[in-house]
């Protein structure tokens, strides 16, 4: 829960940066950056952790 709780911070504080294959990602599945955002500060858990 920790690395979500600390990427909610990021993401709250505006400290978000997106790689090309995530834009691509999102471009893909017709996503903003918003609706990306959004989900980040709503979400409950996450399911992967990379280390």
């Amino acid at each position: 829960m920790a690395v979500l709780l600390h990427l909610k911070r990021l993401v709250l504080r505006g400290r978000i940066r997106f790689t090309e294959k995530a834009r691509d990602d999102m471009e893909a599945d017709g996503l903003s950056v918003g609706d990306v955002i959004e989900s980040i500060a709503n979400a409950q858990a996450s399911a992967k952790t990379l280390r």
